[in-house]
């Protein structure tokens, strides 16, 4: 076992992490489309690396809001439109979020398991 396949996976649950943070940022914004990020095994069958980024293309909602508009002769009214709402599905966002905080930490405890085992060998060796 080598500690950077878990080095690898801090990266790559983070980067996950911060594509479910940006659809819930933006799940406020008309039109937003959710993404996702991929992992897939790492070199060699150890570890985790990003793999593929893809775009959720299904519509969201259809929601009505006013916008103001002006006519000719200057003058502002507001009138009704139809838009679709971001697509953003905040249980899946958070149980995502969730999953990749729960794996980031079993990468921790990779990481700190090899350094104590390591101590061990040096305070054995020394």
């Amino acid at each position: 076992m080598h500690p950077v396949f878990s080095v690898d996976a801090f990266k790559a649950f983070s980067a996950a992490h911060d594509a479910t943070a940006h659809n819930l940022a933006n799940i406020n914004t008309d039109e937003f489309r959710s993404m996702r990020l991929d992992l897939e095994t790492g070199p060699e069958g150890k570890g985790v690396k990003p793999s593929l980024v893809t775009e959720d293309r299904n519509p969201g909602p259809v929601v009505h809001r006013q916008e103001l508009v002006e006519d000719e002769q200057k003058v502002v009214r507001q009138r009704e439109v139809a838009v679709h709402a971001s697509n953003t599905d905040v249980a899946r966002e958070i149980a995502q979020m969730i999953r990749h905080e729960r794996a980031f930490e079993a990468s921790a405890r990779v990481v700190r398991t090899y350094d104590h085992l390591a101590g061990n060998i040096i305070d054995v060796l020394v």
